[in-house]
């Protein structure tokens, strides 16, 4: 794809669960503690429930009705006790990141995931100063997949009209990633399980992305 030039890049925003961090197994174990505390249905029953628009978080009421907010600090709390040893970074995460900084480019993470949570993974997994920006869900006027959360990540940067393919990438593993590039005019690169859309750089994993990068 043309607008894929590494060298024109400016400011990369990675989204985190699923893309920078592998975070499932510690939120489904965690969120199972919780629905069985409830005496509510596994989070493969569970989740039929969420409103796919919707953060994980603004989707416990769906789940826990008038206990979601008591729910989620329960969740949060157990998710904590998990991630140092539950949450991981992906394979060549770390060699991307270092390749990206040594050119210079700004690293951002644009999230729809709880700012405690996120800011819980990301103090473990990657050095103060690795992103100059950290944006949590419900942050912005609007989370992924809408362009508000990426044109609010970036206004210390850029106006919305100034970003382009060229010199804004938007990294993640969903279609909330991609459409939320697609509508700021961003570059959607999409890495993990492919989608049936247009104009997207996909790779099958960080590995491939990397070296694509370094060649």
């Amino acid at each position: 794809m043309q607008n894929f030039n590494l060298d024109k890049a400016e400011y990369i925003l990675f989204d985190w669960d699923g893309t920078l961090a592998d975070t499932r197994d510690c939120h489904v174990d965690s969120i199972n503690e919780v629905l069985a505390e409830y005496n509510l249905p596994d989070w493969s029953e569970a989740r039929k429930l969420r409103d796919t628009s919707l953060s994980l978080k603004n989707n416990f009421p769906n789940i826990f009705g008038d206990n979601a907010k008591e729910a989620f600090e329960k969740y949060a709390a157990i998710y904590e006790k998990k991630a140092p040893a539950g949450v991981h970074k992906f394979p060549y995460i770390e060699e991307l990141i270092n390749l990206l900084r040594a050119k210079n480019k700004k690293l951002m993470v644009i999230s729809n995931k709880d700012r405690k949570l996120l800011d819980i993974d990301c103090e473990r997994l990657f050095p103060k100063g690795t992103f100059v920006k950290v944006v949590a869900g419900n942050e912005a006027l609007k989370n992924k997949p809408y362009p508000e959360h990426a044109y609010y990540t970036l206004d210390e940067y850029l106006e919305p009209s100034e970003i382009t393919p060229e010199k804004v990438w938007i990294i993640g593993d969903s279609s909330f990633d991609v459409e939320c590039a697609i509508f700021a005019n961003a570059l959607p690169i999409l890495v993990g399980k492919p989608l049936d859309k247009a104009n997207i750089v996909y790779f099958k994993n960080f590995e491939d992305f990397y070296k694509a990068l370094s060649s």
